[in-house]
């Protein structure tokens, strides 16, 4: 019997994963202004429930870690690991 998905699945894409939201592109934007920024930043990411923030994450820490540039450090706070 074949496996088919009916829906979206409720779990967070790796950062390799799906990209299930269409979301690479957005990704890409957000990783070339991260990339050519010059002065010191903190980006936060806000959504309602569901809609894509941690697969987002993932997919950008991802594809920063990939890229040249060492200057880049991404910092994951996981805030239900502290409700």
């Amino acid at each position: 019997m074949e496996n088919r998905y009916l829906g979206m699945p409720d779990i967070p894409v790796l950062a390799n994963g799906e990209d299930w939201l269409d979301m690479g592109r957005y990704v890409d934007g957000l990783v070339k202004f991260v990339s050519e920024c010059y002065t010191p930043m903190s980006i936060a990411l806000q959504g309602d429930w569901g809609t894509g923030k941690t697969s987002f994450i993932n997919r950008m820490r991802g594809a920063l870690e990939k890229s040249q540039d060492s200057k880049i450090v991404t910092v994951y706070f996981n805030t239900w690991q502290y409700s």
